[in-house]
């Protein structure tokens, strides 16, 4: 009994360790592609000012 209780308890904690880990995985794609997004717009803008010169 107290064995699968340890069993059940260890999964969890593996369960909630791999859920944090997809979500903060998530977080940092998405940072990433805001990241990305900002320099294609600074690029953008870059021309933009150059070719109005």
């Amino acid at each position: 009994m107290s064995l699968y209780f340890q069993q059940i308890t260890w999964d969890d904690s593996k369960l909630k360790e791999s859920k944090f880990m997809i979500v903060s995985k998530n977080i940092y794609n998405d940072l990433d592609e805001i990241k990305t997004i900002r320099v294609s717009i600074s690029i953008l803008r870059l021309k933009v000012f150059l070719s109005s010169l």
